[in-house]
């Protein structure tokens, strides 16, 4: 009876020990998916709060640039593991969204849940937040949304991977102690107890107890030490809101905050700091060609350097992607130029991995506070202003803010804003440069090029509008446009006998998926030969996404389409390339055509071109020829095809088919210009 009663007890003393850790467990499941929505319901609305205050200041100024709020979304989309999309919208459609798919689609404010009408525990459960404001202009209200789409991957690993430690460490772990701790009650207390009863019914006296209370104690020691480390999984929370897991460097998050106190501090003291925006060259090319590996080593690297250069009072950190911002109290201009060169010439040693080099530069972005910017909104876009023009300029290079640069984006931005209209109203043109042969002297195609006609500003280049289009998106428009003329054209000459290649340049923003449905479509409608339409492309393709951007070109190509690689000799690694694309032509860049009279070294390079490209049963074409020394060289040497200002520079549609030796067009047919 003894032996039952006591078995009973600890049957009971288990029975309790075991709800204990159940609720234990509950409790901490429930603060670990507390914390989990805490940090995405936080850094959603830090997002959505800040997104808003940026867009209201630009769009309450007199002359706001939309190029900046597209630019900033966009950015904070990249560099935000916790949000998928960002939109902005107005009047109930997307005006700017970092997926492009979405502009112009409606919003219902019924598909999401405002972010200052939902509690942190219910973030989890809802995929679209927004925040809603209003910015004035000429004293009239104008409301505005951002919405922003959670990304459900990030909220998924973050909490299961939070859930798999818990049920480790709350249930798993105390589960095995629980049972050894059963199993030596059993062995050490129940087992002498029920012999002790034994001997008492047998008369017997002798009895020794064997208690381990030393084994005991360690067992306590266990379950402590087990559930320390439960409360450090928890307090990784915390780090991981704040600091960068791949490369240990503060965040975005701390960033932000760090920024607000030295602004705090310098208006208390009058003291000034400067921000140094800094954004890694060729880093994405390295990532999609060799690897996430590799570019995971590279990324920790830099940020070894850019940590060893640190002095006191300054911090840097990762705040997405290949971007870094550093800040530091320095002021003064030549000390601010000396940090920099340091920096740009830290990132340009190279980064060796497997017995491989790996060649990267950085382009830097200063403003400092107060000078250029009153708040950390206003400083920041200045230094992603002066960032902007320093990869306009070439990159590998430090830029610092001025107004010039304010004023060099504001007309960026009016130029933005009137582009679709000059589409509509036909200020948009397109311009013909023949293609000769070397040989012969025949016109053996032309390339079809794009031109502005502004009515107050005269003949704007492409090179000042075509950056500003494929940043906003509207290349994808002029590109079809130019595609539709170029078709109409070869229609032409193919009605007067001619069968002439006419090349059409390609953005790397135009090289998607869709592109090759496009072009068929135009192709289609037109009638014309693919093998006709020429698409010329860069070796900048292929840096902004590698695997989507060849797969798209080698469909094209299997269509029956010719491809070109123009610009041939200027990139990281031209020869690489022509064993990826479907290239049938190279084009020589102009730049060494141009200095063929003036450096030797010129010469040999574009034998050598040639050369290459004939052994890869490629043919050549020179761009630039400007005088019969070059052209009796490029003969010389081989090269099949000429263009350039000694045969004719580009010219309107009519002149083209006059040098092509082309009469007046035929009766009822109808030229590209009348029809678009």
């Amino acid at each position: 009876m003894r032996s039952y009663k006591t078995g009973r007890f600890f049957t009971a003393i288990y029975i309790l020990v075991m709800v204990l850790l159940v609720v234990r467990a509950w409790y901490f499941y429930d603060t670990t998916r507390e914390d989990v929505e805490k940090i995405v319901f936080k850094g959603v609305r830090s997002a959505l709060v800040e997104a808003v205050d940026r867009i209201k200041e630009e769009l309450s100024r007199d002359d706001p640039q939309l190029s900046i709020v597209r630019n900033y979304l966009t950015r904070v989309e990249t560099n935000s593991d916790m949000i998928e999309k960002l939109s902005f919208v107005e009047q109930g459609r997307v005006v700017f969204s970092s997926d492009p798919r979405s502009i112009g689609k409606r919003f219902d404010p019924a598909e999401g849940r405002s972010i200052l009408r939902i509690a942190p525990s219910d973030v989890l459960g809802t995929r679209t937040l927004y925040l809603t404001d209003n910015y004035y202009k000429n004293g009239t209200s104008h409301p505005f949304t951002v919405v922003a789409t959670v990304s459900r991957r990030f909220v998924d690993k973050v909490f299961y991977d939070k859930m798999e430690r818990l049920i480790f460490y709350s249930v798993v772990i105390p589960g095995i102690v629980l049972i050894f701790i059963a199993w030596m009650v059993r062995r050490t207390i129940i087992l002498p107890v029920e012999e002790l009863e034994g001997m008492v019914e047998r008369r017997e006296t002798r009895f020794t107890p064997h208690f381990a209370l030393s084994e005991l104690n360690d067992l306590g020691e266990a379950l402590s030490r087990t559930f320390g480390q439960i409360r450090e999984q928890i307090r990784a929370l915390d780090y991981m809101a704040m600091y960068d897991k791949l490369t240990k460097l503060p965040n975005r998050n701390f960033m932000q905050n760090h920024i607000d106190k030295l602004v705090e501090e310098s208006e208390r003291t009058g003291e000034a700091f400067s921000m140094l925006f800094l954004d890694l060259d060729n880093f994405k090319q390295i990532n999609d060609t060799e690897g996430h590996d590799v570019g995971d080593r590279i990324l920790r690297e830099v940020s070894e350097r850019l940590e060893a250069l640190l002095e006191e009072n300054e911090t840097v950190g990762r705040i997405g992607g290949d971007e870094f911002l550093w800040l530091t109290h320095r002021s003064d201009r030549a000390d601010l130029e000396r940090l920099t060169e340091r920096i740009i010439a830290e990132l340009n040693r190279p980064f060796k991995y497997a017995s491989r080099e790996y060649h990267i530069g950085v382009s830097v972005g200063v403003a400092t506070f107060p000078e250029d910017g009153e708040n950390r909104i206003a400083l920041t876009k200045n230094a992603d202003i002066a960032l902007y023009e320093a990869k306009r300029k070439g990159r590998n290079r430090a830029v610092f803010f001025d107004e010039k640069l304010a004023q060099v984006l504001l007309e960026s931005s009016r130029l933005e804003r009137e582009m679709e209209h000059a589409l509509e109203a036909g200020e948009f043109v397109v311009l013909y440069q023949p293609k000769v042969s070397v040989s012969g002297g025949e016109v053996e195609g032309g390339e079809a090029l794009l031109r502005w006609n502004h009515p107050e500003h005269g003949t704007i280049p492409p090179d000042h509008f075509i950056p500003i289009a494929e940043k906003n998106g509207f290349i994808i428009r002029l590109g079809r446009y130019v595609i539709e003329e170029a078709c109409r054209t070869i229609k032409r000459l193919e009605t007067q006998g001619r069968d002439l290649r006419i090349a059409v340049n390609l953005s790397a923003v135009q090289v998607r998926p869709e592109l090759l449905e496009e072009i068929e479509a135009i192709v289609a409608q037109s009638g014309i030969r693919k093998s006709s339409l020429q698409l010329e492309i860069t070796e900048t393709v292929l840096m902004e996404s590698f695997e989507e951007s060849v797969k798209t070109l080698n469909a094209l190509s299997d269509a029956g389409y010719h491809i070109c690689l123009d610009d041939f000799g200027t990139g990281y690694s031209s020869l690489a390339y022509l064993r990826i694309m479907p290239v049938k032509t190279l084009k020589i860049d102009k730049s060494f055509i141009m200095q063929l009279d003036t450096y030797e070294h010129s010469r040999a390079l574009v034998q050598g071109i040639v050369a290459l490209g004939h052994a890869l049963e490629l043919e050549v074409v020179a761009e630039g020829v400007e005088n019969e020394e070059i052209l009796a060289f490029l003969r010389q040497c081989g090269c099949d095809e000429y263009q350039g200002y000694l045969f004719s520079p580009p010219v309107p549609l009519e002149e083209f088919f006059q040098k092509c030796g082309l009469g007046p067009e035929p009766d009822g047919a109808q030229s590209p210009s009348s029809s678009s």
